[in-house]
Protein backbone atom coordinates (compact mmCIF):
# COMPACT_ATOMS: atom_id res chain seq x y z
CA UNK A 1 0.00 0.00 0.00
CA UNK A 2 1.14 3.54 -0.77
CA UNK A 3 0.80 6.32 1.76
CA UNK A 4 1.97 9.84 2.39
CA UNK A 5 1.37 12.92 4.51
CA UNK A 6 0.60 16.58 3.94
CA UNK A 7 1.07 19.24 6.58
CA UNK A 8 0.26 22.95 6.71
CA UNK A 9 3.07 24.39 8.82
CA UNK A 10 2.52 27.31 11.16
CA UNK A 11 5.18 29.98 10.66
CA UNK A 12 5.84 32.88 13.02
CA UNK A 13 8.14 35.79 12.20
CA UNK A 14 10.01 37.87 14.77
CA UNK A 15 11.46 41.32 14.01
CA UNK A 16 10.41 41.46 10.34
CA UNK A 17 10.59 44.98 8.93
CA UNK A 18 8.61 47.42 11.02
CA UNK A 19 6.91 44.67 12.99
CA UNK A 20 8.81 43.98 16.20
CA UNK A 21 6.32 41.49 17.65
CA UNK A 22 5.61 37.88 16.68
CA UNK A 23 3.14 37.58 13.82
CA UNK A 24 1.94 34.91 11.45
CA UNK A 25 3.16 35.09 7.87
CA UNK A 26 0.93 36.18 4.98
CA UNK A 27 0.43 34.66 1.54
CA UNK A 28 3.01 37.12 0.19
CA UNK A 29 5.45 35.89 2.82
CA UNK A 30 4.85 32.27 1.77
CA UNK A 31 5.49 33.25 -1.85
CA UNK A 32 8.75 34.84 -0.76
CA UNK A 33 9.71 31.69 1.12
CA UNK A 34 9.00 29.47 -1.89
CA UNK A 35 10.50 31.72 -4.56
CA UNK A 36 13.68 32.87 -2.80
CA UNK A 37 15.57 29.75 -3.84
CA UNK A 38 15.18 26.01 -4.13
CA UNK A 39 17.04 24.32 -1.26
CA UNK A 40 19.98 21.96 -1.72
CA UNK A 41 20.42 22.78 -5.43
CA UNK A 42 17.27 20.91 -6.45
CA UNK A 43 15.10 21.46 -9.50
CA UNK A 44 11.34 21.87 -9.52
CA UNK A 45 8.42 22.08 -11.92
CA UNK A 46 5.72 24.34 -10.49
CA UNK A 47 4.89 23.12 -7.00
CA UNK A 48 6.66 19.76 -7.44
CA UNK A 49 10.30 19.12 -6.55
CA UNK A 50 12.84 16.52 -7.60
CA UNK A 51 12.72 14.97 -4.12
CA UNK A 52 9.11 13.93 -4.79
CA UNK A 53 7.55 16.55 -2.53
CA UNK A 54 5.04 19.28 -3.30
CA UNK A 55 5.20 22.70 -1.59
CA UNK A 56 2.80 25.62 -1.97
CA UNK A 57 0.79 28.34 -0.22
CA UNK A 58 -2.49 27.02 1.15
CA UNK A 59 -4.51 29.82 2.79
CA UNK A 60 -1.42 31.58 4.23
CA UNK A 61 0.15 28.34 5.40
CA UNK A 62 3.21 26.67 3.94
CA UNK A 63 1.91 23.24 2.94
CA UNK A 64 4.31 20.44 2.10
CA UNK A 65 3.21 17.04 0.84
CA UNK A 66 5.57 14.11 1.17
CA UNK A 67 6.58 11.79 -1.62
CA UNK A 68 4.71 8.50 -1.85
CA UNK A 69 6.09 5.67 0.34
CA UNK A 70 5.30 1.95 0.71
CA UNK A 71 7.00 1.05 3.99
CA UNK A 72 7.15 2.63 7.43
CA UNK A 73 10.89 3.22 7.56
CA UNK A 74 10.76 5.17 4.29
CA UNK A 75 7.73 7.10 5.53
CA UNK A 76 9.49 8.12 8.73
CA UNK A 77 12.65 9.21 6.88
CA UNK A 78 10.50 11.05 4.34
CA UNK A 79 8.59 12.89 7.08
CA UNK A 80 11.84 14.04 8.65
CA UNK A 81 13.06 15.13 5.20
CA UNK A 82 9.86 17.18 4.84
CA UNK A 83 10.64 18.89 8.15
CA UNK A 84 14.20 19.61 7.01
CA UNK A 85 12.86 20.91 3.68
CA UNK A 86 10.56 23.33 5.52
CA UNK A 87 13.43 24.58 7.67
CA UNK A 88 15.65 24.99 4.60
CA UNK A 89 12.96 27.00 2.81
CA UNK A 90 12.66 29.23 5.87
CA UNK A 91 16.41 29.66 6.25
CA UNK A 92 16.69 30.71 2.60
CA UNK A 93 14.30 33.58 3.34
CA UNK A 94 16.17 34.91 6.36
CA UNK A 95 18.90 37.51 6.29
CA UNK A 96 19.65 41.21 6.70
CA UNK A 97 17.95 42.53 3.55
CA UNK A 98 14.77 44.66 3.63
CA UNK A 99 12.64 41.78 2.34
CA UNK A 100 14.25 39.15 4.51
CA UNK A 101 12.85 37.59 7.64
CA UNK A 102 14.60 37.42 10.97
CA UNK A 103 14.02 34.69 13.52
CA UNK A 104 11.56 32.71 11.41
CA UNK A 105 10.05 29.93 13.53
CA UNK A 106 8.25 26.94 11.99
CA UNK A 107 5.83 24.79 13.96
CA UNK A 108 4.43 21.37 13.09
CA UNK A 109 0.94 21.60 14.56
CA UNK A 110 -2.67 21.54 13.39
CA UNK A 111 -4.33 24.16 15.58
CA UNK A 112 -3.66 27.63 16.97
CA UNK A 113 -4.53 29.12 20.35
CA UNK A 114 -7.86 30.41 19.00
CA UNK A 115 -8.97 26.93 17.93
CA UNK A 116 -8.45 27.42 14.18
CA UNK A 117 -7.36 24.15 12.59
CA UNK A 118 -4.98 23.61 9.69
CA UNK A 119 -4.28 20.63 7.49
CA UNK A 120 -2.44 17.62 8.82
CA UNK A 121 -3.63 14.94 6.44
CA UNK A 122 -2.70 11.40 5.50
CA UNK A 123 -3.39 9.57 2.23
CA UNK A 124 -3.63 5.81 1.70
CA UNK A 125 -3.95 4.46 -1.83
CA UNK A 126 -6.31 1.46 -1.99
CA UNK A 127 -7.18 -0.71 -4.94
CA UNK A 128 -10.70 0.21 -5.96
CA UNK A 129 -13.07 -2.62 -5.01
CA UNK A 130 -16.77 -2.89 -5.72
CA UNK A 131 -17.45 -1.85 -2.11
CA UNK A 132 -15.49 1.38 -2.63
CA UNK A 133 -16.89 2.02 -6.08
CA UNK A 134 -20.49 2.31 -5.00
CA UNK A 135 -21.99 2.37 -1.53
CA UNK A 136 -25.24 3.65 -0.04
CA UNK A 137 -24.29 3.89 3.62
CA UNK A 138 -20.76 5.00 4.59
CA UNK A 139 -21.27 3.54 8.08
CA UNK A 140 -21.23 0.09 6.50
CA UNK A 141 -18.12 0.47 4.34
CA UNK A 142 -16.14 2.81 6.60
CA UNK A 143 -17.56 1.79 9.99
CA UNK A 144 -14.49 0.02 11.35
CA UNK A 145 -12.29 2.90 10.15
CA UNK A 146 -14.59 5.40 11.85
CA UNK A 147 -14.33 3.71 15.24
CA UNK A 148 -10.57 3.40 14.84
CA UNK A 149 -10.02 7.07 13.94
CA UNK A 150 -12.10 8.03 16.98
CA UNK A 151 -9.76 6.27 19.43
CA UNK A 152 -6.31 6.12 17.79
CA UNK A 153 -5.35 9.29 19.66
CA UNK A 154 -4.45 6.90 22.46
CA UNK A 155 -1.09 6.49 20.72
CA UNK A 156 -1.24 8.96 17.79
CA UNK A 157 -2.66 12.14 19.32
CA UNK A 158 -0.54 15.28 19.16
CA UNK A 159 -2.03 16.88 22.27
CA UNK A 160 -3.03 20.51 22.68
CA UNK A 161 -4.14 23.18 25.11
CA UNK A 162 -7.67 24.03 23.99
CA UNK A 163 -8.94 27.61 23.53
CA UNK A 164 -10.88 27.10 26.79
CA UNK A 165 -7.67 26.36 28.67
CA UNK A 166 -8.08 22.61 29.17
CA UNK A 167 -6.02 19.79 27.63
CA UNK A 168 -6.96 17.41 24.81
CA UNK A 169 -5.33 14.21 23.55
CA UNK A 170 -5.92 15.40 20.00
CA UNK A 171 -5.29 18.78 18.44
CA UNK A 172 -8.32 18.50 16.17
CA UNK A 173 -10.65 16.18 18.09
CA UNK A 174 -12.74 18.81 19.85
CA UNK A 175 -13.33 20.63 16.51
CA UNK A 176 -14.86 17.60 14.76
CA UNK A 177 -18.52 18.04 13.78
CA UNK A 178 -19.77 15.09 11.73
CA UNK A 179 -19.22 11.35 11.41
CA UNK A 180 -18.82 11.11 7.61
CA UNK A 181 -18.55 13.84 4.98
CA UNK A 182 -16.73 14.60 1.73
CA UNK A 183 -15.52 18.07 2.79
CA UNK A 184 -12.36 18.83 4.71
CA UNK A 185 -13.11 22.25 6.20
CA UNK A 186 -16.82 23.02 6.54
CA UNK A 187 -18.19 19.95 8.30
CA UNK A 188 -14.95 18.62 9.85
CA UNK A 189 -15.71 14.89 9.63
CA UNK A 190 -14.05 12.01 11.46
CA UNK A 191 -14.02 10.08 8.16
CA UNK A 192 -13.49 12.06 4.98
CA UNK A 193 -15.27 10.59 1.94
CA UNK A 194 -13.65 12.67 -0.80
CA UNK A 195 -12.79 10.40 -3.71
CA UNK A 196 -9.77 11.93 -5.46
CA UNK A 197 -7.22 9.15 -6.12
CA UNK A 198 -4.62 11.35 -7.90
CA UNK A 199 -4.17 8.36 -10.18
CA UNK A 200 -6.26 6.12 -12.46
CA UNK A 201 -9.76 6.56 -11.06
CA UNK A 202 -10.89 3.15 -12.33
CA UNK A 203 -8.17 1.30 -10.43
CA UNK A 204 -7.44 3.31 -7.30
CA UNK A 205 -9.19 4.90 -4.32
CA UNK A 206 -7.40 7.40 -2.08
CA UNK A 207 -8.41 7.25 1.57
CA UNK A 208 -7.94 10.83 2.74
CA UNK A 209 -7.65 11.11 6.53
CA UNK A 210 -8.18 14.69 7.70
CA UNK A 211 -9.08 14.26 11.39
CA UNK A 212 -5.63 13.38 12.74
CA UNK A 213 -2.67 15.28 14.16
CA UNK A 214 0.95 15.76 13.07
CA UNK A 215 3.49 13.89 15.19
CA UNK A 216 6.87 14.88 16.55
CA UNK A 217 7.60 11.44 18.00
CA UNK A 218 9.00 9.02 15.37
CA UNK A 219 7.41 6.08 17.20
CA UNK A 220 3.99 7.77 17.10
CA UNK A 221 4.28 8.42 13.35
CA UNK A 222 5.19 4.79 12.67
CA UNK A 223 2.22 3.63 14.70
CA UNK A 224 -0.23 6.12 13.19
CA UNK A 225 0.62 5.25 9.59
CA UNK A 226 1.12 1.53 10.26
CA UNK A 227 -2.15 0.93 12.11
CA UNK A 228 -4.21 3.10 9.76
CA UNK A 229 -2.82 1.33 6.70
CA UNK A 230 -3.84 -2.04 8.17
CA UNK A 231 -7.34 -0.86 9.06
CA UNK A 232 -7.61 0.65 5.56
CA UNK A 233 -7.12 -2.86 4.16
CA UNK A 234 -10.36 -3.86 5.86
CA UNK A 235 -12.11 -0.99 4.07
CA UNK A 236 -10.65 -2.19 0.77
CA UNK A 237 -11.99 -5.70 1.40
CA UNK A 238 -15.43 -4.48 2.48
CA UNK A 239 -15.17 -5.79 6.05
CA UNK A 240 -18.12 -4.58 8.14
CA UNK A 241 -17.75 -3.37 11.70
CA UNK A 242 -19.35 -5.62 14.35
CA UNK A 243 -21.77 -4.06 16.84
CA UNK A 244 -19.22 -4.65 19.60
CA UNK A 245 -16.96 -2.10 17.88
CA UNK A 246 -19.60 0.41 16.88
CA UNK A 247 -20.11 3.28 19.36
CA UNK A 248 -23.73 3.68 20.40
CA UNK A 249 -23.52 7.48 20.29
CA UNK A 250 -21.74 7.82 16.92
CA UNK A 251 -18.07 8.20 16.10
CA UNK A 252 -17.81 11.99 16.35
CA UNK A 253 -19.08 12.00 19.92
CA UNK A 254 -16.74 9.14 20.79
CA UNK A 255 -13.81 11.03 19.24
CA UNK A 256 -14.56 14.25 21.14
CA UNK A 257 -15.22 12.54 24.48
CA UNK A 258 -12.25 10.21 24.23
CA UNK A 259 -9.89 13.12 23.53
CA UNK A 260 -10.93 14.74 26.82
CA UNK A 261 -10.16 11.53 28.74
CA UNK A 262 -6.55 12.42 29.51
CA UNK A 263 -6.35 10.05 32.50
CA UNK A 264 -7.80 7.12 30.52
CA UNK A 265 -10.44 6.40 33.13
CA UNK A 266 -13.79 6.67 31.32
CA UNK A 267 -15.91 4.03 29.58
CA UNK A 268 -17.97 4.41 26.40
CA UNK A 269 -21.19 2.65 25.41
CA UNK A 270 -21.01 0.43 22.33
CA UNK A 271 -23.87 -0.63 20.07
CA UNK A 272 -24.06 -4.10 21.68
CA UNK A 273 -24.81 -2.54 25.07
CA UNK A 274 -21.38 -3.07 26.61
CA UNK A 275 -19.12 -0.33 27.92
CA UNK A 276 -15.44 -0.18 26.98
CA UNK A 277 -12.49 2.09 27.75
CA UNK A 278 -10.38 3.66 25.00
CA UNK A 279 -7.75 1.05 25.74
CA UNK A 280 -10.22 -1.83 25.44
CA UNK A 281 -11.62 -0.50 22.16
CA UNK A 282 -8.09 -0.27 20.75
CA UNK A 283 -7.25 -3.81 21.88
CA UNK A 284 -10.45 -5.19 20.33
CA UNK A 285 -9.78 -3.31 17.07
CA UNK A 286 -6.23 -4.64 17.00
CA UNK A 287 -7.32 -8.26 17.42
CA UNK A 288 -10.20 -7.91 14.95
CA UNK A 289 -8.00 -6.30 12.27
CA UNK A 290 -5.25 -8.88 12.73
CA UNK A 291 -7.65 -11.77 12.38
CA UNK A 292 -9.30 -10.35 9.26
CA UNK A 293 -5.98 -9.67 7.52
CA UNK A 294 -4.48 -13.04 8.46
CA UNK A 295 -7.44 -14.73 6.78
CA UNK A 296 -6.50 -12.98 3.52
CA UNK A 297 -2.69 -12.91 3.42
CA UNK A 298 0.48 -13.59 5.38
CA UNK A 299 1.68 -10.89 7.73
CA UNK A 300 4.97 -9.15 7.02
CA UNK A 301 7.50 -8.51 9.78
CA UNK A 302 6.42 -4.87 9.69
CA UNK A 303 2.77 -5.91 10.15
CA UNK A 304 3.70 -8.08 13.12
CA UNK A 305 5.56 -5.23 14.80
CA UNK A 306 2.59 -2.89 14.35
CA UNK A 307 0.05 -5.39 15.68
CA UNK A 308 2.23 -6.46 18.62
CA UNK A 309 2.96 -2.85 19.59
CA UNK A 310 -0.67 -1.81 19.15
CA UNK A 311 -1.81 -4.58 21.50
CA UNK A 312 0.87 -3.72 24.05
CA UNK A 313 0.13 0.01 24.10
CA UNK A 314 -3.57 -0.80 24.56
CA UNK A 315 -2.68 -2.96 27.57
CA UNK A 316 0.01 -0.67 28.98
CA UNK A 317 -0.32 2.89 27.60
CA UNK A 318 1.64 4.46 30.47
CA UNK A 319 4.66 2.40 29.47
CA UNK A 320 4.84 4.59 26.34
CA UNK A 321 4.56 7.98 28.02
CA UNK A 322 7.83 9.19 26.46
CA UNK A 323 6.83 7.99 22.99
CA UNK A 324 3.22 9.23 22.78
CA UNK A 325 3.17 12.93 21.91
CA UNK A 326 0.11 13.96 23.90
CA UNK A 327 1.27 12.11 27.02
CA UNK A 328 4.79 13.52 26.93
CA UNK A 329 3.58 17.05 26.19
CA UNK A 330 1.10 16.83 29.08
CA UNK A 331 3.90 15.67 31.38
CA UNK A 332 6.06 18.64 30.35
CA UNK A 333 3.20 21.10 30.79
CA UNK A 334 2.28 19.77 34.24
CA UNK A 335 5.93 19.92 35.24
CA UNK A 336 6.05 23.59 34.23
CA UNK A 337 2.87 24.61 36.07
CA UNK A 338 3.71 22.47 39.11
CA UNK A 339 0.54 20.36 39.30
CA UNK A 340 -1.80 18.14 37.29
CA UNK A 341 -4.56 19.62 35.15
CA UNK A 342 -7.42 20.81 37.42
CA UNK A 343 -10.76 18.97 37.40
CA UNK A 344 -14.05 18.46 39.20
CA UNK A 345 -16.04 15.22 39.41
CA UNK A 346 -19.58 15.07 38.04
CA UNK A 347 -22.43 13.11 39.60
CA UNK A 348 -21.27 9.96 37.77
CA UNK A 349 -17.80 10.25 39.27
CA UNK A 350 -16.22 11.21 35.94
CA UNK A 351 -13.57 13.93 35.84
CA UNK A 352 -14.54 17.18 34.15
CA UNK A 353 -11.41 19.22 33.49
CA UNK A 354 -11.53 22.92 34.26
CA UNK A 355 -9.55 25.75 32.59
CA UNK A 356 -6.17 26.79 33.87
CA UNK A 357 -5.88 30.25 35.45
CA UNK A 358 -4.48 32.89 33.11
CA UNK A 359 -0.91 32.93 34.46
CA UNK A 360 -0.58 29.14 34.23
CA UNK A 361 -2.37 29.07 30.86
CA UNK A 362 0.31 31.32 29.35
CA UNK A 363 3.03 28.93 30.57
CA UNK A 364 1.11 25.91 29.25
CA UNK A 365 0.53 27.46 25.82
CA UNK A 366 4.21 28.33 25.55
CA UNK A 367 5.22 24.70 26.20
CA UNK A 368 2.52 23.49 23.80
CA UNK A 369 4.05 25.62 21.02
CA UNK A 370 7.67 24.88 21.86
CA UNK A 371 7.05 21.12 21.73
CA UNK A 372 6.00 21.40 18.07
CA UNK A 373 8.80 23.69 16.85
CA UNK A 374 11.08 22.42 14.09
CA UNK A 375 14.79 23.05 13.75
CA UNK A 376 18.07 22.56 15.59
CA UNK A 377 18.09 22.94 19.35
CA UNK A 378 14.33 22.43 19.72
CA UNK A 379 12.65 20.00 22.13
CA UNK A 380 11.95 17.52 19.34
CA UNK A 381 15.47 17.74 17.91
CA UNK A 382 16.99 17.01 21.32
CA UNK A 383 14.59 14.11 21.99
CA UNK A 384 15.47 12.52 18.64
CA UNK A 385 19.12 12.48 19.69
CA UNK A 386 18.33 10.89 23.05
CA UNK A 387 15.19 9.07 24.19
CA UNK A 388 13.68 8.86 20.68
CA UNK A 389 16.91 7.69 19.03
CA UNK A 390 15.91 4.00 18.93
CA UNK A 391 12.74 4.88 16.98
CA UNK A 392 14.51 6.82 14.22
CA UNK A 393 14.91 5.36 10.69
CA UNK A 394 16.99 2.20 10.70
CA UNK A 395 19.25 3.65 8.00
CA UNK A 396 20.51 6.94 9.51
CA UNK A 397 21.50 8.26 6.08
CA UNK A 398 18.06 7.73 4.52
CA UNK A 399 16.67 11.07 5.65
CA UNK A 400 19.68 12.81 4.13
CA UNK A 401 19.10 11.04 0.80
CA UNK A 402 15.40 11.86 0.82
CA UNK A 403 16.14 15.58 1.10
CA UNK A 404 17.07 15.65 -2.61
CA UNK A 405 15.95 12.25 -3.93
CA UNK A 406 12.59 10.52 -3.39
CA UNK A 407 11.99 6.95 -2.21
CA UNK A 408 12.99 4.61 -5.02
CA UNK A 409 10.16 2.07 -4.78
CA UNK A 410 7.14 4.16 -5.88
CA UNK A 411 6.17 6.51 -8.72
CA UNK A 412 7.89 9.33 -6.81
CA UNK A 413 11.22 7.97 -8.09
CA UNK A 414 10.24 8.37 -11.74
CA UNK A 415 8.63 11.77 -11.24
CA UNK A 416 11.65 12.99 -9.29
CA UNK A 417 14.09 11.80 -11.96
CA UNK A 418 12.19 13.67 -14.64
CA UNK A 419 12.02 16.89 -12.63
CA UNK A 420 15.73 16.62 -11.81
CA UNK A 421 16.48 16.61 -15.53
CA UNK A 422 13.81 18.97 -16.88
CA UNK A 423 12.91 21.26 -13.98
CA UNK A 424 13.69 24.86 -13.08
CA UNK A 425 16.21 26.42 -12.73
CA UNK A 426 18.06 24.06 -15.08
CA UNK A 427 15.40 23.22 -17.67
CA UNK A 428 16.39 23.57 -21.37
CA UNK A 429 15.41 26.80 -23.11
CA UNK A 430 12.04 26.81 -24.81
CA UNK A 431 10.77 23.86 -22.79
CA UNK A 432 8.09 24.32 -20.17
CA UNK A 433 6.42 21.51 -18.25
CA UNK A 434 3.52 21.35 -15.82
CA UNK A 435 3.68 18.65 -13.18
CA UNK A 436 0.99 16.77 -11.24
CA UNK A 437 1.20 13.68 -9.05
CA UNK A 438 0.75 11.28 -11.96
CA UNK A 439 1.38 13.36 -15.08
CA UNK A 440 3.75 15.88 -16.59
CA UNK A 441 2.50 17.94 -19.53
CA UNK A 442 4.51 20.16 -21.89
CA UNK A 443 3.26 23.38 -23.48
CA UNK A 444 2.93 21.60 -26.82
CA UNK A 445 0.52 19.08 -25.31
CA UNK A 446 2.87 16.14 -24.83
CA UNK A 447 1.77 14.28 -21.70
CA UNK A 448 3.76 11.70 -19.80
CA UNK A 449 1.70 9.57 -17.44
CA UNK A 450 2.40 7.09 -14.69
CA UNK A 451 0.13 4.09 -15.15
CA UNK A 452 0.98 2.30 -11.91
CA UNK A 453 1.75 4.46 -8.86
CA UNK A 454 3.21 1.49 -7.03
CA UNK A 455 6.07 1.13 -9.53
CA UNK A 456 9.11 3.38 -9.96
CA UNK A 457 9.48 2.43 -13.65
CA UNK A 458 7.36 1.31 -16.57
CA UNK A 459 5.44 3.70 -18.81
CA UNK A 460 6.69 6.53 -16.66
CA UNK A 461 8.94 9.55 -16.73
CA UNK A 462 12.05 7.38 -16.44
CA UNK A 463 11.34 5.88 -19.89
CA UNK A 464 11.38 9.28 -21.53
CA UNK A 465 14.66 10.50 -23.01
CA UNK A 466 16.02 12.85 -20.38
Amino acid sequence: MLYGTEIELATIVLNHGAKQVPHAVTSNDITTILERRVPWGMNRIGQFYQNGMRAYDDHTHLEISSAECNNLDDMLAEEHAVEAFACALGAASCGEGPDSFKDLHIYKRAIDSDGNTTGAHESYLLRRSKELNRYADPKEVFGVLGTFLSVRNLFAGGGAITPEGTYSQGQKSYTLRTDYNSTTMDHKPVVNLRDAPLSNNNKWFRLHVVSGDPNMSPWALRMKIGTTALVAELVQHGVRVPTSLRPATGIVRLARNAAEDIRLENSYLMANGEEMTIQQINKALCLFTRQEIQERRDLTEEDKWVFDTWADVADNPRRYVRKIDWMLKLKLIESKIGHTMPFVENEDGEKQYTPLPDDELEVARDMDMRYTELGDGTIAANLRKKSWLEDMPKDPEKTTRFKTSPPQTTRAAARGAFIAAKGWPHRPRGTTWRAKWNTVTSVNGETIMIDDPTRPTGTTYSDVRL
